[in-house]
Parts: C-alpha cells; structure tokens; sequence
C-alpha cells in the first residue's frame, strides 16, 4: 500500500538516523531523522491508515519501502495510543498489540535503544524544542521556564470529541489563570 503523504526534505545515507513513530488507531505517521543541534532533523515522513495493516510491523515494511532505503537506523522512538506496561502496549483503539522486542526484531537494533511511550508523553517530551509556529497560546502570561506545560490532543475519535473541544479549551484556560492566581499568592494571604 502506498503512503497517503510524502514529504522528503532530503534523501542520504546517515549511519546514526532515528526513527520517529506516532502509532494511532486512524493513522501511523513514520518518519526517519537525523541528529540537528537543538531537535532532530526530518528527513523523510510517510503517513499510513492504520486500520488497513494487520501490525505495526508491516507499516514498518511498507515505510522501508516506500522510503526506498533500509531501516537502519541507531534509535527508534514509538509514541503510541495507549498505556505502555513493562516495554509492551495494547493500543486503544485497535486491537493491536506492540512491543519493544518486536520492534527491535524488526529494526535489528538492541531494545536498549528503543522507547516505546504513551503519545501525549511522547508529545510532552517535545515542548521545550518546539518553536513559536509550533505552540497555541490559551492566555497571555509570562513564560516561566519552571512552570508547567499542558498536552492537548484530539485523539482519533475527533468527531465525537470536536464538540467539546472548545468547551475544554475554555476550561483549561480557566483552570491555568486560577493555578497561576494561587501559586502567586503567599502561605500568610491563602
């Protein structure tokens, strides 16, 4: 099957690339990078229907494929829809399960160097690399380097979810200007 979308910003051999993922009960984006100075470099992005394949490792195949290149790659990192217990995932909306051992058999790479994540973690890892185009403000506010960050995702079910989002987004505001009202208030003023 091909990829739905193709975006190829460079196409060359790299010995420590990485292997991006984000496993979703409607689609699979893949994507190798390499090594950037502050966040990894894209190289080359596939998306794929995820309910057209019967595992993540044939859209592993068809990604190798349609990249026109072996996966070889030093790392690999998989945020997927679900809870991950002991290396090892049960996506929630599709009955797939997905571990850190099967994608290092695929890869032939050590599982040291695989991690496999929730993808709202995986997504919170990457907020302090994002750049300015990449984030939505919910509030004016002065950044604190130390403060907290909030993770927003749709999730497959969009439709259904789409009709609250705005009333969710309304709350979240609402729920960080009464966090920062309190966190500026002394233990004397309470």
């Amino acid at each position: 099957m091909l990829a739905e979308s193709v975006i190829a910003t460079r196409v060359h051999y790299n010995p420590l690339m990485l292997l991006a993922g984000d496993l979703g009960g409607t689609k699979t984006l893949l994507g190798l990078f390499e090594r950037g100075e502050r966040r990894p470099r894209q190289l080359i992005a596939h998306e794929y229907p995820t309910q057209t394949f019967d595992s993540f490792t044939t859209i592993l195949d068809n990604f190798e494929r349609d990249a026109g290149r072996s996966l070889t790659v030093a790392a690999a990192a998989v945020g997927v829809a679900g809870p991950i217990v002991d290396k090892h995932a049960r996506l929630t909306n599709i009955h797939w399960d997905i571990s850190v051992a099967q994608i290092a058999t695929r890869l032939a790479i050590d599982a040291s160097r695989i991690a496999l994540l929730n993808d709202l973690e995986a997504m919170a890892y990457s907020v302090p690399v994002l750049e300015g185009d990449e984030l939505a403000q919910l509030q004016r506010g002065e950044r604190n380097a130390s403060g907290n960050a909030a993770v927003i995702a749709a999730g497959t079910r969009r439709t259904h979810r789409s009709r609250r989002s705005s009333r969710t987004l309304r709350q979240s505001a609402r729920f960080a200007r009464r966090s920062r009202r309190s966190s500026l208030r002394s233990p004397s003023t309470g």
